[in-house]
């Protein structure tokens, strides 16, 4: 299309570089964008729009504020990120929402709330209303600081500008809440969460039996996962190995394992967060042979144990040498592949050492 003479309109441009997001291809979608600015085609608001979308769905909030940035290149002007935004609103290229939410997402990712929440307060000053995306993002951030009023602030702007909460809202909520052991505060989303006839999810309940496990009630989180399947809901993998953890580290070990046997019967595949939690477990019990058989079983029927799931298993295998274990062929194999390719490693060469059977040392 750049080649074509005359050039195709801008809004051919525009919908081919939306559909592409569209497509979640926003790697795609920026190198279009990059080449269209060196070919000196014809550009938007929309298109801008479009690429600081894409960079800040990238995690790249910076490259997206230097978009903002590109009008002034030949100014040679360097501006902080709210001096662009102000720059930019007196331009005919006028950010809005979905560019405002966008930037706000990509702040709160990387902790910068503080600008997130003025560049909220900017937009809204600008006569541009937040829509649930830039509420989200902004409830998502400051749960992750744990800046709970301010939380509470979003939460009730979004009553009076009539913006209903979503179940990725409540979901934000109830995660948040229960790993900072506010249980009952996640409850009380719960309930407000039904009055509004939204029907939990399995995340949402996995974030519940979560934050039990960690305030130690273990009947409450049994309780939520029978709930599961009253609710016509089927446990997920997260859903068993949270509780399996939970069991594990209350020393009720029997009841951890007969949740790790029937994680198989359920349809469902184990992982290694499953086999590390159900073999740690079984460690601090003392059932060091037991919890040996089951690293093998991760390793050669379940495949797990490959070079980029190693050194999760390093701990396990430092214990095994503590025991006066000795490690089979497979495990042997693995090691001493992963010490070839990383010949300087020197831990890695004494637990060789370590594992190699004794009798023939």
């Amino acid at each position: 299309m750049l080649r074509m003479r005359p050039q195709p309109s801008i809004r051919v441009y525009t919908t081919l570089l939306s559909t592409i997001v569209k497509m979640q291809h926003y790697s795609v979608a920026l190198s279009v964008f990059d080449e269209m600015c060196r070919k000196s085609a014809p550009v938007d608001e929309y298109t801008f729009n479009i690429a600081i979308n894409c960079y800040c769905l990238l995690n790249r909030v910076d490259f997206g504020l230097s978009t903002l940035g590109i009008i002034f290149k030949s100014a040679g002007q360097t501006l902080p990120a709210f001096e662009l935004l102000h720059a930019l609103e007196k331009t005919r290229w006028k950010p809005n929402v979905y560019a405002y939410s966008a930037l706000i997402d990509g702040l709160c990712k990387g902790g910068m709330v503080d600008d997130a929440l003025q560049l909220l307060s900017r937009m809204t000053d600008k006569g541009i209303s937040p829509n649930i995306v830039t509420c989200n993002s902004m409830i998502q951030g400051l749960c992750d600081v744990g800046r709970w009023e301010d939380v509470r602030d979003v939460l009730d702007e979004m009553t009076n500008l009539k913006i209903s909460k979503t179940m990725y809202t409540f979901n934000i909520l109830v995660d948040a809440y229960c790993k900072e052991g506010r249980v009952k505060d996640a409850e009380d989303v719960l309930q407000d969460m039904m009055q509004q006839n939204i029907s939990p999810e399995v995340i949402t309940y996995n974030a519940l039996i979560e934050g039990y496990c960690v305030a130690g009630n273990m009947s409450k989180a049994k309780e939520v996962f029978n709930s599961i399947g009253e609710n016509d809901l089927k446990p997920s993998i997260i859903t068993y190995s949270s509780l399996m953890d939970g069991y594990c580290k209350k020393g009720k070990i029997e009841e951890a394992w007969r949740l790790f046997l029937e994680v198989t019967r359920k349809g469902l595949k184990h992982n290694t967060i499953t086999y590390n939690t159900m073999i740690r477990g079984l460690f601090n019990k003392g059932r060091f042979v037991d919890g040996w058989k089951l690293f093998e079983d991760m390793e050669v029927q379940q495949s797990l144990l490959r070079r980029n799931e190693l050194f999760e298993a390093i701990p396990f295998l430092e214990e095994m040498c503590e025991r006066g274990f000795s490690a089979d062929v497979d495990t042997m194999s693995l090691l001493i592949d992963e010490l070839a390719q990383d010949h300087e490693n020197v831990m890695l060469l004494e637990m060789i050492k370590n594992l190699v059977p004794k009798d023939i040392m």
